[in-house]
Formats: C-alpha cells, sequence, structure tokens
C-alpha cells in the first residue's frame, strides 16, 4: 500500500509523478534507473538463465552450525573433515556449461588474457573420457562469441582450474558486470588476484572478508556432501547420495543411489561422459545439492602446502565420471595443480547467507537513490545520513597455507593451456594407492576400506 502525507493528501505515487514532471534531472535518473533494471533482465544473469530447460545457478543452505568433524581419517591419514561453524550455502548444482558460457560473453570477448576459456572445452563425444569437453564453442576472431552446443547446456563445465574459478566468483561477487578481464569484473572482489595466472602467484590468493560468493573450502564442501544433518552429532555418510552402499551408475533419475561413475569399463554416458546436472533427481545430498559425487571432481579453496619447485596444489574431491565408486568416498582426498585444467574437473560455488541475487542489487543500485529523494520529499525535509547495505559476510577461514549432439570431436588436446599435464595426487603420502580410480594411473586414490561395501540396489 502507500503511505499518505496527511497535510497534503498526496500518496507516493502521485509525488513522484509531480517530480518527475517538475525535475529534468530527476526524471532522466528515473528513466536511467528503468534502463538498468531493463538491461538486467537481457544481459548475463546465471541466476535466471534462459527458458528452455537451463539450470539457473542456485544455492540451498547447509545449517547445523557448529557441527562435529568427521570420524574417519582421510586424505593424509590425519586430519579430519567437515566441522563447520557457521551457516552457509552451497551451490545446488556444479556451475554448468551455459552459465560458464554467459561469463565468457560478459568478461572475454575482446580477448582472454587470463585464459578463461580452454580450447578443448569444444570437443564433445570424442571417445575418449580424458579428451572430452562441455560442449563450450568460441567463434573464430574478436569480438568473440560463446555458444553451447546442442544438449550440452546442463553439462558442468571442465577444463577449468582453480584460477578459472576464483574469477567466475569475483564475477557473481561485482554483479555479473559485462566488461574486459580486470579489477572490477574478474580480479578484484572476494578474491584479489591482480592477474595471477601461474601456480605459485594462485597459491598466495586467499579469500577476502566479506566474500559473498566464493569456492567452497574443503570442509565446507565435505559437509556438504557427506554431513547426515539434522544437529550438531549427526555422523556422516560415506557417500554422497545419502549412503553407506556403494551407488549404482545407471543414469536414473528414479534410483535414489545413483551417480555418474565407472564400473570396470562401463561408463554411465559411454558417448559424452558428462552427464547434465541434476540427472540423478533421486539421489540427493543431506542438504538437496545434486552431483557431489561423480560426473566431474570439484574444485575447493583449500590449499596445500607449496613445496618449492614441484607443486601449488588446492583440493579436489567427490570423484567423476572416470573413477571408481571409492572415488566418490569420504576418504578420498585428492590434489591438483591450482593452474592446470583436466576434462573432469570443475566447480561449485559456495555462497555467505543473505547474499543477494544480481538483479536485487541491481534495482536496489540503480532505485535506492530515487526512493531518498521521494521520501524526504514527502517529510519535507532532506534525508539525513547515508545508506548503507548490511548483509552477512562470510566468515573468513584459515587455509592450509605455510605461508600467508553433433560438434568438433577431435579427440586430440587442444594446445594453449595446462590441461591434463601432471594429473592428480593422493594426499595419502607414503601409504598404498591403488590405481583403480583412474584409467591409466592419471588419478590414484586410497580406499577407504579394504572390504567391498554392498553394492545398492
Amino acid at each position: 500500500m502507500f503511505y499518505t502525507n496527511r497535510e497534503h493528501g498526496l500518496n507516493l505515487a502521485s509525488i513522484l509523478a509531480r517530480m518527475l514532471m517538475k525535475n529534468k534531472i530527476l526524471a532522466g535518473f528515473f528513466l536511467i534507473a528503468v534502463s538498468c533494471a531493463l538491461a538486467a533482465i537481457t544481459r548475463a544473469d546465471v541466476f535466471n538463465m534462459p527458458p528452455g530447460g537451463q539450470k539457473s545457478l542456485e544455492f540451498v543452505t547447509v545449517g547445523d552450525p557448529g557441527n562435529v568433524a568427521d570420524t574417519v581419517l582421510s586424505g593424509d591419514g590425519t586430519t579430519l573433515f567437515g566441522a563447520v561453524s557457521y551457516t552457509y550455502r552451497m551451490g545446488k548444482y556444479d556451475v554448468t556449461c551455459a552459465q560458464y558460457a554467459q561469463f565468457l560473453n560478459a568478461v572475454a570477448r575482446s580477448s582472454d588474457p587470463y585464459g578463461l576459456y580452454d580450447a578443448n572445452m569444444q570437443f564433445v563425444a570424442t571417445g575418449s573420457p580424458t579428451a572430452t569437453g562441455c560442449g563450450i564453442v568460441r567463434s573464430a576472431s574478436t569480438p568473440y562469441t560463446y555458444s553451447v552446443i546442442a544438449g550440452c547446456d546442463n553439462f558442468p563445465v571442465n577444463y577449468v582450474n582453480w584460477g578459472d574459478a576464483a574469477r567466475f566468483a569475483n564475477w557473481l561477487q561485482n554483479g555479473q558486470p559485462v566488461g574486459a578481464e580486470g579489477p572490477g569484473t574478474t580480479e578484484t572482489g572476494a578474491y584479489t588476484l591482480n592477474g595471477a595466472t601461474s601456480s605459485t602467484d594462485l597459491h598466495y590468493v586467499n579469500r577476502n572478508p566479506g566474500a559473498g560468493y566464493f569456492l567452497p573450502t574443503e570442509n565446507e564442501w565435505y559437509k556438504a556432501a557427506y554431513y547426515k544433518g539434522g544437529g550438531a552429532n549427526a555422523g556422516y555418510w560415506l557417500y554422497p547420495t545419502r549412503s553407506d552402499l556403494t551407488p549404482s551408475n545407471a543414469p536414473s533419475s528414479a534410483g535414489t543411489n545413483n551417480a555418474n561413475f565407472r564400473v570396470g569399463t562401463f561408463y554411465t554416458d559411454l558417448r559424452n561422459f558428462l552427464t547434465p546436472v541434476g540427472l540423478f533427481a533421486a539421489s540427493p545430498r543431506p542438504y538437496s545439492t545434486y552431483d557431489q559425487g561423480g560426473n566431474v571432481f570439484q574444485l575447493n579453496e583449500t590449499k596445500f602446502a607449496l613445496v618449492s619447485g614441484a607443486f601449488a596444489d588446492c583440493g579436489v574431491r567427490g570423484g567423476s565420471f572416470n573413477t571408481l565408486a571409492s572415488g566418490l568416498t569420504s576418504a578420498q582426498q585428492y590434489e591438483i595443480d591450482v593452474a592446470t585444467d583436466a576434462s573432469d574437473v570443475g566447480f561449485r560455488i559456495g555462497a555467505a547467507v543473505g547474499e543477494p541475487s544480481s538483479f536485487a542489487l541491481l534495482l536496489l543500485a540503480a532505485g535506492g537513490v530515487l526512493v531518498r529523494l521521494v521520501i524526504a520529499r514527502w517529510r519535507g525535509s532532506a534525508a539525513g545520513g547515508s545508506i548503507r547495505a548490511n548483509r552477512q559476510s562470510a566468515e573468513r577461514l584459515p587455509h592450509v597455507l605455510p605461508f600467508g549432439s553433433a560438434g568438433p570431436t577431435s579427440p586430440a588436446l587442444a594446445s594453449g593451456r595446462r590441461s591434463d599435464r601432471r594429473g592428480f595426487r593422493c594426499r595419502r603420502r607414503g601409504g598404498s594407492c591403488c590405481r583403480e580410480c583412474h584409467i591409466g594411473g592419471v588419478l590414484r586414490g586410497n580406499i577407504r576400506s579394504s572390504s567391498s561395501p554392498a553394492v545398492a540396489q
């Protein structure tokens, strides 16, 4: 309802109309605000993807703050995971091919100095699990345009590294702006990258205080995937399908314990290898996330000790289309160089509680001054003070840092990015590693138990 000014008998709408008629400057600002709002409807907005079945970027709340850590030794055999002292949000799905293409079309048209696009993304249905892309195709010349091969929109994006994922988070933090890669688009926001692309430079990039969108830490990711929920000491599942039984890899939307992974030489999808996010609709995780097990490994924010001349690694978890079931378990902890891409690596975004959508941010920014002017006129005096937006900030977390269907089908890896160069390393250094988790032994992992768990039907 409109609140009426008793003295003049005019409601706010009437006051606004009269002010616009009498004040050309105010009228001009109003038109700009309306134009911005209309532009937001047509510009890139991964929170509201175009109709036609494309998944939008959605979040679920991960509650139960102060939960205990898992009791299972994971990764290096000494550290327990999953304890998080605050409520936060987690991406319901992995970031998709179509969402990432919107990002590229917003910031990487004139040039792509930080290598956000990998030419291997364009290859689909290759018949090779180590050379399959998600279906993003870039035009031959500038200004570049990025399109998605039909049927690939909801595949998780792959061939991305830690720096790419951090820049995507920055873009969200900055309101999904359109402009060249740099400060205000990709280099500042949740993370201060300032052009960092090398392994060593990316190693020292940390989450900034107050970040609204970010890569989840290993504990944040682990809790969303395995914690049973419902209290501070509810326990953990072995698989991120709310089960301690080995999942099925059948591509079923009705199966309650299903995921995209490999059984021997049998893949869930022998043509594309990737499957659309949310395909396993009846197999959500405890907090209603999907695909935290299988499809693609997911990068997390946590980095490991920098080994001079050797590794500058971050964590990846969840297994992929190219791992066996053991790769999906809570005991499987892997690391990958922060500047290396791979065919089975993607990411999902975390968010602070209460972070508004980009459209809401734009409307607030465009209309805030106008509302203040109207209210001030209604009250008959200038509005005092300043308007400050209050939002809950993400708690800054300690890092593990010691110092601070047709398309191109070429199976050959494109050049220009560090793709699948070194592969993954098992965190259980010095322990026994099995080679079952990745064909050819590129990806190695430790299994939780020597006994084989029962298989879910």
